[in-house]
């Protein structure tokens, strides 16, 4: 990539309301929860012309709670816009 362009993304951007993804993250994210999430490959080339590495347009459609609130053994204090747990 030419450097004058700016950074190569990474493998999990945020792009507005999407993440924009590389090939091996959305891989990753596949086999964690393919029902989770949908993916539309985005067009990349570079500026004369040769095809870039593949990303992705994710988006998240399932948001799974990983804390069991009535049975956890944290303590929480919730700090605008995030909720932080002490062990």
């Amino acid at each position: 990539m030419d450097r004058s362009l700016g950074r190569a993304p990474a493998d999990w951007e945020l792009f507005h309301d999407y993440r924009l993804v590389s090939d091996r993250m959305k891989s990753l994210l596949e086999t964690l929860d393919s029902e989770g999430v949908r993916f539309v490959r985005c067009e990349t080339r570079y500026q004369d012309g040769r095809a870039a590495p593949t990303y992705w347009l994710c988006d998240v459609i399932r948001v799974l709670d990983a804390v069991d609130k009535k049975r956890r053994f944290l303590r929480s204090s919730i700090r605008r816009p995030v909720a932080r747990f002490t062990i």
